[in-house]
């Protein structure tokens, strides 16, 4: 009512200021006088309690901003700036790359230098196949690593003198199994068992490395460890059998 009051009030008079609160609402919009004089002193503590202070990051701002600002002329020049090196950045992008450069990067990234690669040591070849394997910065990393562990072991086989190197031998055989199951790489480790024995079955101390697989149950990997494998469990064991016989 007293709003619309003084809207009536405004278009007759539009200089007039607003009317004073009736007492009725002044009861309702202020606080009553009573109890700010008897908390008069809380009030006043509560003031002092905490002091005004200028915003150090508003200023910085406000500062910033000035420095910000240009003149018109200079915002023209800038652009033009900007418009030129645009244009200079969109010359070097449609320059044709150079294709052996282009070439060079896709080989580096396919075939990683032996140094990047690493190498199976003596001293622990298991743990470094296995940190070959963990490598994998490339998506032939792992068969990298499989072809580097088969060449480790056929040669520790080789030059085993009198089975010397057979232990050892054993470990990366089983190392090797384990991950061509894990990597579902079975036909790379039962090919490279089987051409293995082709090649040196006739090598007395070789054939008996095998009868050692085969006492040590490291097998052919079958079809139950490895679905992509074409070789049965039957056919796992039957192969050593044929080791322990054609050594007899």
């Amino acid at each position: 009512q007293r709003f619309y009051s003084y809207l009536d009030l405004k278009s007759k008079q539009p200089d007039a200021n607003p009317p004073p609160l009736d007492s009725c609402l002044r009861r309702i919009t202020e606080p009553d006088p009573d109890v700010i004089n008897y908390r008069a002193p809380l009030i006043q503590n509560l003031g002092k309690s905490f002091e005004l202070k200028e915003n150090p990051k508003r200023k910085k701002a406000r500062t910033q901003e000035r420095l910000a600002y240009t003149d018109p002329d200079d915002q023209a020049k800038s652009s033009e700036n900007n418009a030129e090196k645009a244009t200079a950045a969109d010359g070097q992008a449609k320059k044709p790359e150079d294709p052996y450069a282009e070439k060079a990067r896709a080989i580096e990234v396919l075939f990683p230098s032996t140094e990047k690669v690493g190498k199976i040591g003596d001293v622990n070849p298991v743990k470094d196949f296995e940190a070959m394997l963990a490598e994998r910065s490339s998506s032939i990393w792992v068969q990298k690593a499989i072809e580097e562990m088969k060449k480790y072991t056929t040669n520790l086989v080789q030059n085993s003198l009198q089975g010397d190197y057979y232990e050892k031998a054993l470990e990366c055989f089983v190392a090797l199994r384990k991950a061509c199951i894990i990597e579902q790489e079975p036909e790379e480790y039962n090919q490279f068992v089987t051409k293995l024995y082709e090649r040196l079955k006739k090598v007395d101390d070789v054939v008996k490395f095998f009868q050692l697989l085969s006492s040590k149950n490291v097998l052919l990997i079958c079809k139950e460890e490895a679905p992509d494998s074409d070789v049965t469990e039957e056919m796992a064991r039957s192969f050593f059998m044929k080791t322990e016989i054609s050594s007899e």
